[in-house]
């Protein structure tokens, strides 16, 4: 469970140094007069972040499905509500 906080973690941080340096990227060169590679660059950068956080929220939604399909094909049922006493 540690493992997995701390790759979580590396990969927070990666991805802000992959989009920080797309943004600064695009920024020096828009600010040295290439104003349409400048914006194709940093667009670029902020939506490929966009696109792997949309795509990961998506694939974790599959598989707590998944996790749930097969719960209840192995026979695993969700515990009852006991009835009220009449």
């Amino acid at each position: 469970m540690k493992a997995g906080r701390a790759e979580n973690r590396r990969g927070q941080i990666c991805g802000v140094i992959v989009c920080l340096a797309a943004i600064i990227t695009g920024g020096t060169a828009a600010a040295l007069g290439k104003e349409t590679s400048g914006a194709i660059i940093g667009t670029a950068g902020l939506a490929s972040i966009a696109a792997v956080i949309v795509i990961g929220k998506r694939l974790k939604g599959d598989e707590d499905k998944d996790e749930g399909e097969r719960g209840e094909k192995d026979g695993a049922t969700k515990p009852s509500v006991p009835a009220r006493p009449a």
